[in-house]
């Protein structure tokens, strides 16, 4: 027992001193099955695991052009800022964590994970198709700021958001038909909501489009509808005609 949990139970919260251990002992494990080679120029990867390792690896800002080399499995992957970063082979094939390629050079997600217990983040790359992602996404899907036209290939569930916005849509087909959390499409170049998601439990914004229909909504959103900053200017009756909206409209 440390001094602060000395104090706690100390002052009668052993509560507290209980959850504080608990945080200490999984801060420690994370330390200890984490590898970190970041900022180190690395261009590839062979030769840095072992087969069996399945801990969390940091791979931010080196000059891989690939995956090779990484574990089949992992806890969680970051690659951020790898410029280079141009192919996913080599991936991780199962990833039970986060999954974080953002800021990189990819075009295509193929070769990519299988399974992502956790979040699947690909924003700010060059992506022109989404073929290769994980059918099922644990947790958040972004594959915003890209050069998409197509949503086709993607994840077909997110347990929580999906965004796609700032690319080149015209139109949803291809995502996901229920979404967990948010459903972000806004500053494409959507003429038409087809494809949407039929329900969306949390917030659902498609502003900042060519829209001059509503049709094709998603019929349920737990939370806010923004519609605004269309080619037509939307009135809340016109949402209200095509969607059950549980929060604020925004039009």
């Amino acid at each position: 027992m440390d001094e602060i949990q000395k104090v706690l139970v100390k002052v009668g919260r052993k509560d507290l001193a209980q959850k504080y251990y608990k945080k200490v002992a999984a801060e420690k494990k994370l330390r200890i099955n984490k590898k970190d080679i970041s900022d180190q120029g690395l261009t590839t990867l062979e030769g840095r695991f072992t087969p069996d390792y399945n801990g969390d690896i940091l791979a931010l800002r080196n000059k891989l052009e690939n995956l090779e080399g990484a574990p089949t499995s992992v806890k969680g992957f970051w690659c951020i800022g790898n410029k280079t970063l141009v192919s996913l082979k080599g991936s991780p094939k199962n990833v039970k964590g986060d999954f974080s390629v953002n800021e990189c050079s990819l075009t295509s997600l193929e070769n990519g994970p299988e399974n992502v217990s956790g979040s699947y983040l690909c924003s700010k790359n060059k992506l022109v198709s989404l073929k290769g992602s994980p059918k099922n996404i644990g947790e958040v899907f972004n594959c915003s700021n890209n050069n998409l036209r197509s949503l086709v290939g993607g994840p077909e569930k997110t347990r929580d958001d999906f965004d796609c916005s700032n690319n080149q849509l015209t139109n949803l087909v291809g995502a996901p038909l229920s979404v967990g959390g948010g459903f972000y499409c806004l500053d494409n170049q959507l003429t038409s909501l087809k494809g949407a998601p039929k329900k969306v439990n949390n917030d659902f914004n498609c502003s900042g489009n060519q829209l001059t229909s509503l049709e094709d909504a998603p019929k349920s959103i737990g939370g806010f509808f923004d519609c605004s900053k269309n080619k037509k200017k939307f009135t809340e009756d016109e949402v209200r005609a095509v969607c059950k909206v549980g929060g604020a409209i925004y039009v």
